[in-house]
């Protein structure tokens, strides 16, 4: 999967081009899933690192729980890779995360998900663009 530069940053093309894994999407955890802790307004979630995702993704509960309002986007849906296109309720635009002692602002769209309370695809990782950013998570999942 390649993601362009240009798309990555603009919100209208990234909204019209959301995926989501089956295996994200259904929860199953195959035992070689990479989970990460991720600290959200002093909360913990669990979240799966997904490259067959293109961006970050929240259960609707998560987001309740933590006080966030979603940016209503009528007609969005997210791609499943079995072909399904399946309706989101909004997504939480820059959203203050913290993954180890890194700080991240993420777009996540909503969703009701099988199993993960989170989800991190293939934009944010993108944003990992230094090495010893990309390290120092690395680490961290190893610990989780």
């Amino acid at each position: 999967m390649e993601i362009d530069d240009d798309e990555a940053n603009n919100d209208d093309a990234a909204d019209n081009n959301v995926e989501i894994s089956l295996l994200a999407f259904t929860g199953i955890n195959m035992g070689n899933v990479m989970q990460l802790a991720v600290f959200i307004g002093g909360s913990t979630l669990h979240a799966m690192v997904d490259m067959g995702s293109t961006h970050c993704f929240f259960i609707t509960a998560v987001a309740q729980r933590l006080g966030l309002c979603p940016t209503l986007c009528p007609g969005l849906s997210v791609g499943v890779a079995n072909g399904e296109r399946l309706p989101s309720s909004g997504v939480c635009r820059v959203v203050p995360v913290r993954i180890g002692k890194e700080m991240f602002d993420i777009d996540i769209y909503i969703m009701d998900l099988g199993g993960y309370e989170m989800v991190l695809g293939c934009y944010w990782l993108c944003t990992l663009v230094e090495t010893e950013t990309m390290i120092t998570i690395m680490k961290q999942a190893e610990d989780t």
